[in-house]
C-alpha cells in the first residue's frame, strides 16, 4: 500500500480512506517519530505486532472480533470510493492480502477468527455521523480461520456486480453467531493487517495473467550494477538486505537500474512489482 506518510494511528483519510465503524488503523515505514511512539504504527515493527507490508511501505490494520462474552460484536471497517463505479452484469476479480497481528507489545490481541473479506456498498459511511452496521453478509470473505502471523494470505475470488457499487470496505461483516474464533490465550480480541486490496474487470485480469516471464535483469557492471528492460511496464522496485531492512524503493516505467555501487559487499534481495499485475524476488551479489 502506498500514499503519504502517516503521523498518526488513525491517518485513514490521508491514504484516501476513511473511518466505516469504530477506528481501524495505518502503519507505515515512513512514520516520523513521536515522542518516541512512532513504533506504535512503524512498520514492520508496531504496537500490534511484525509484518512488513506486501507492498510499498505501509497497511492497514482492523480488529475483527472483540472479547468473548465481553465485547464478542466488536468491529473495525474501513472503506474507500472506487475509482469508478462498477458495471452491472459485469464480472470482477477481487483480492485482498491479509496477516493475523498477534502478541504485540502494546496491545495484547492473542485471538484469530474468519471472515475477513470485503463488501461492495452503493455509499460510503462515517463512523461519527453514520457508522456501519454488522450486515451478516459479504462479497468476498475467507471461511477459514486465518492464524498465519509470518506470510500474507491472499483472499481473491469472481463477483458479478449486481449493481453499480461505488465504494468497497474491509473487515469482518459477520456478527459473533457467524463467526468462528480461536482464542490462544487471555487478549482483547482477533485483529489483522491488510494491504494489495485490487478490483478490477475479470477480462482485464485474464490479460494481465497473460504476463507470466520472469524480467530478465542484464549485468553492466559485474557484481554492482544491473538493468531491467520491462516493455510498456510501470511499477515500483524495492532493495532489502539479507535481514529484511529495506535500502531504497523506487518507481520504474519501462526500464530499472540497479545500482549496488555504494552498498557493502554481501548479498541482497530485489523486489520488483509490476503495477497490479506480478511481482518478481531477485538474489543479488554485491562483490
Amino acid at each position: 500500500m502506498t500514499g503519504d506518510c502517516p503521523v498518526d494511528l488513525h491517518d485513514l483519510e490521508l491514504l484516501g480512506w476513511q473511518h466505516w465503524l469504530a477506528s481501524p488503523n495505518c502503519f507505515n515505514a515512513c512514520s516520523p517519530s513521536l515522542n518516541q511512539l512512532d513504533s506504535l504504527f512503524d512498520v514492520p515493527t508496531n504496537g500490534f505486532g511484525y509484518q512488513y507490508a506486501a507492498t510499498g511501505d505501509g497497511y492497514i490494520g482492523l480488529g475483527t472480533y472483540g472479547q468473548p462474552g465481553i465485547s464478542d460484536n466488536a468491529r473495525e471497517y474501513a472503506g474507500v470510493q472506487l475509482l469508478a463505479p462498477l458495471m452491472v452484469d459485469t464480472p470482477y476479480h477481487v483480492s485482498f492480502k491479509t496477516c493475523l497481528a498477534l502478541n504485540g507489545f502494546y496491545w495484547q490481541l492473542n485471538h484469530a477468527s474468519n471472515n475477513i473479506g470485503i463488501i461492495f456498498t452503493p455509499n460510503g459511511y462515517d463512523w461519527l455521523d453514520s457508522p456501519m452496521p454488522i450486515p451478516n453478509e459479504a462479497h468476498l470473505y475467507s471461511t477459514e480461520v486465518i492464524e498465519d502471523t509470518t506470510n500474507w494470505t491472499l483472499i481473491e475470488g469472481v463477483f458479478i456486480a449486481d449493481e453499480a457499487y461505488t465504494h468497497i470496505g474491509v473487515g469482518n461483516f459477520f456478527d459473533s453467531a457467524n463467526t468462528e474464533y480461536i482464542q490462544y490465550q487471555n487478549g482483547l480480541g482477533a485483529y489483522y493487517y491488510v494491504d494489495d486490496l485490487v478490483v478490477m474487470k475479470l477480462s482485464d485480469y485474464n490479460r494481465i495473467g497473460e504476463l507470466t516471464k520472469k524480467p530478465m535483469l542484464q549485468t553492466i557492471e559485474q557484481g554492482s550494477k544491473y538493468i531491467c528492460s520491462l516493455s510498456n511496464e510501470k511499477g515500483r522496485a524495492s532493495l532489502f538486505d539479507l535481514n529484511g531492512k529495506q535500502i531504497w524503493t523506487k518507481r520504474f516505467n519501462q526500464e530499472l537500474t540497479i545500482d549496488l555501487v555504494n552498498q557493502s559487499y554481501g548479498i541482497y534481495l530485489l523486489q520488483i512489482n509490476i503495477e497490479n499485475k506480478q511481482q518478481f524476488n531477485f538474489k543479488l551479489i554485491k562483490s
